[in-house]
């Protein structure tokens, strides 16, 4: 049995929206989101899934971070 892997659903007219990591340890970037999914996390608290994989729920500003670096890589290769 084989297993297919799918590349994240991008919206590509969208722009990206950029979410802090608010993982357990201390932040270290920013990233990639679908903007569905970012407020569908501020409505309900849930986590959600950036474009490198992370999983979390987002809750401060990410300006002061720099952005993933992988997420960015999967932008641009959708692009």
């Amino acid at each position: 049995m084989s297993e297919t892997i799918t590349q994240p659903d991008v919206d590509l007219d969208a722009p990206p929206v950029i979410e802090l990591d608010e993982s357990d340890e201390p932040p270290d970037a920013a990233h990639v989101v679908r903007q569905q999914d970012l407020i569908h996390s501020q409505i309900t608290g849930e986590a959600i899934r950036a474009l490198c994989g992370k999983l979390w729920v987002p809750k401060r500003n990410p300006d002061d971070y720099p952005i993933c670096q992988a997420c960015v890589d999967l932008l641009n290769a959708s692009a």
